[in-house]
């Protein structure tokens, strides 16, 4: 439950929905590109804030005491943590979209955008898995996804050091 707690608390300070908010892509996405800006320094800012954001919803998705979604039991009592990581994940996706991107950060930008994109299809597969009683499903996305989860976010962070 504390991790629950940190995932909204970070999410909401991050001015992300809290997860009863989970709106449609279309209503909560940015149209089109993000504009094409010069400041390097205020775009890896932001978009390390967003890392950290996101290092604090894979905690507590992924974290110890979430052990149990490994399994296909585990997985069909966890559905209120799965929607919790899948509001998270894509309220982050709609903030990295939303940032300006120096053109010295287009290809970090391109990879920041495939990563949200992997994460928030991944959790929205948990869940239509779910939908479809099948949980076994459900657990190796969950399995698949917490192999890499944080080795994925360590070279985001080199990628976006480069930036700077």
């Amino acid at each position: 439950m504390a991790g629950l707690v940190l995932a909204t608390l970070t999410l909401a300070a991050c001015g992300g929905p809290a997860p009863e908010q989970n709106q449609p892509e279309a209503a909560s996405t940015p149209s089109g590109a993000a504009p094409v800006g010069s400041d390097a320094a205020g775009y890896v800012a932001q978009a390390g804030a967003i890392l950290d954001a996101e290092q604090a919803a894979f905690g507590a998705f992924f974290g110890p005491e979430r052990g149990a979604l490994e399994t296909a039991d585990g997985i069909a009592a966890g559905t209120a943590h799965i929607r919790t990581f899948h509001t998270a994940v894509f309220a982050l996706r709609g903030q990295a979209r939303a940032l300006a991107i120096p053109a010295k950060a287009t290809l970090f930008s391109d990879a920041f955008l495939e990563h949200f994109d992997r994460f928030v299809d991944d959790a929205q597969r948990m869940l239509d898995a779910l939908d479809a009683a099948d949980p076994a499903r459900a657990a190796d996305v969950y399995r698949r996804l917490k192999r890499g989860a944080f080795e994925r976010l360590t070279t985001l962070r080199e990628k976006l050091a480069l930036v700077a």
